[in-house]
Formats: structure tokens, sequence, C-alpha cells
């Protein structure tokens, strides 16, 4: 109904007729805009992953994860998970 309003379909109200309207500011709109240059991907697929493997059987495999926390206090957690696997 707010959307209505605002669109002017309901013409019968205008946004003093429903107190709510009023009160609720609008919603921001995301303003993320990054983008990824995806030449930095060439070369770096699973194929060619499981590619590299086949060719160096005794290459060790490490794998690195992080996970970034809630803001406190201006100071942002970051987790780091470390895997050795064996096999692919």
């Amino acid at each position: 109904m707010f959307s209505l309003s605002t669109a002017g379909i309901l013409y019968a109200s205008r946004n003093i007729d429903i107190p709510r309207k009023v009160v609720y500011r609008p919603r921001k709109k995301s303003t993320n805009n990054f983008k990824v240059d995806k030449s930095c991907r060439i070369g770096r697929t699973y194929d060619d992953f499981l590619n590299f493997m086949k060719e160096h059987l005794d290459m060790p495999v490490v794998e690195i994860d992080s996970v970034e926390g809630r803001l406190l206090h201006k100071l942002q957690a970051l987790q780091l998970a470390t895997s050795f696997r064996t096999t692919i």
C-alpha cells in the first residue's frame, strides 16, 4: 500500500493520510559496485588444478579459508582455517 501511494496509483490517498508512511524513512539503496577483473582467473579454475595435480602427484595440497566476522569497536574479526590434505 505504501509503494502504491508513492507511485500515484492510489489517487485518493497521500502520504499524510498514511501515518506509518510519514514516520518511516526510505530505505537506502545498495552502493556495492565492486567488480572483479575476470582476467585474473585465467589458469586458476578447478579443472586447471586437477590437471596440475595429475602431473604432480607428490605435491601436497594446503587449503586456506578466511572468514570475516562482525565489526566490533572498529576492529574486524578475521578467522583463518588451514587444512592439509593428502588426496584430491
